[in-house]
């Protein structure tokens, strides 16, 4: 009891007692992609390449305090247009053994070389989000024509990392409405085909609709994100937010002052206890459906975690009404690959959407067949 309200207290003088998540923007806001839902639609500064005496400065920033938590080596821009990304990978882990190493592309960029790269790599976590199975949702979804490219680069990318499932790699799809007619296929496909570590299905969240407005306001809630992670962007400006594409949570640079004095700075503390009053008129927070958000009144209150996390999700507007995650072990992969194989086979790139669209029409033939047999 002791230790809870002592940490309680922390957070309403804005005080963070740990730093657990680590997102670096290598590249800026770059990407191949446009989705509508992201925050770098609408953000096209600061796109030059970090510095390697930024990038080793954080780093060894991260170092001395024992950072042992999640290194995220982007910031939603897709960071293999890094040429780098690879040295800084091994530099990172090499003075953060401890931390594990997450990247999230959008495949669209990748090569032969660089899959062989990733599997190789120091990377913990991978992920790919795939948003859509068909050309016509992912263009709506992802604002490019790159569905072809990326899908392509994801059966490459299983077929090697079947073989060597090392690394803990997820496929992320999106419930969209550009996909709701072919979304029982998709997840079909993510579930039942994909050889890979993990795959995870959740409501689709956006930060901005299409007209670029927030879609609600999480008034009443605590969002945990502000008081243990932080975003170094390429200019070694620093903001508590992972997807503050456009700054509006900056609490200093890296290069002016170290992470560990930015971490509890006055500026720092006055965001946190801003958003915690639901006086903060800029921040993400106030619409973020990503977060792990928690109702103000329960997180205050002395009761066990489990029957908090359930009476959040009972009575919260702010948690998806979806989230289905399953994660396979490496017999089940072999397992996997071995169909995944016969579907998408060697030297038949060019077939591979061809083979995607049969797998698609007999899984809805079998369905529409069993549900006959049901009636």
């Amino acid at each position: 009891m002791p230790n809870f309200i002592k940490e309680r207290l922390n957070k309403l003088h804005g005080i963070s007692t740990a730093i657990d998540f680590i997102y670096i923007n290598t590249m800026g806001n770059v990407c191949t992609n446009k989705c509508y839902m992201c925050p770098l639609r609408t953000f096209d500064g600061k796109n030059t390449i970090m510095s390697n005496e930024t990038f080793q400065k954080t780093i060894l920033q991260l170092k001395d305090i024992g950072f042992s938590g999640e290194l995220h080596m982007y910031a939603q821009n897709e960071p293999f247009l890094d040429k780098h990304i690879f040295e800084k990978m091994e530099f990172a882990h090499k003075h953060l053994p401890n931390a594990g190493l997450a990247i999230i592309s959008n495949f669209t960029v990748l090569s032969d070389e660089k899959i062989k790269n990733i599997i190789n790599s120091p990377l913990k976590y991978f992920s790919c989000s795939i948003y859509a199975l068909k050309s016509e949702p992912y263009k709506a979804i992802c604002g490019r024509d790159n569905f072809k490219l990326s899908f392509t680069n994801q059966v490459k990318f299983m077929k090697e990392y079947g073989k060597n499932p090392k690394i803990s790699f997820a496929l992320y799809l999106m419930n969209d409405k550009h996909n709701q007619d072919d979304i029982e296929f998709c997840k079909h496909f993510i579930f039942n085909i994909a050889p890979i570590r993990r795959a995870d299905f959740y409501e689709t969240f956006a930060l901005f609709n299409s007209n670029h407005t927030p879609p609600k306001h999480n008034k009443g809630y605590i969002n945990h994100c502000i008081y243990d992670r932080f975003q170094i962007m390429n200019d070694g400006d620093v903001s508590l937010c992972s997807i503050d594409a456009g700054s509006a949570m900056h609490i200093g640079n890296i290069n002016k002052n170290s992470l560990k004095e930015l971490q509890n700075s006055k500026q720092a503390r006055e965001i946190r206890k801003r958003m915690l009053a639901d006086k903060d008129k800029t921040a993400y927070c106030r619409w973020c459906e990503f977060g792990r958000m928690e109702n103000k009144f329960l997180y205050f209150l002395p009761i066990p975690q489990s029957m908090r996390s359930f009476l959040n999700k009972r009575f919260s507007s702010s948690f998806r009404n979806e989230h289905n995650v399953k994660v396979y072990t490496d017999e089940n992969i072999k397992q996997k690959l071995v169909r995944f194989n016969e579907i998408f086979k060697d030297g038949e790139e060019d077939k591979w959407l061809d083979a995607l669209e049969n797998l698609r029409q007999e899984y809805y033939a079998d369905r529409d067949k069993d549900a006959q047999i049901r009636s």
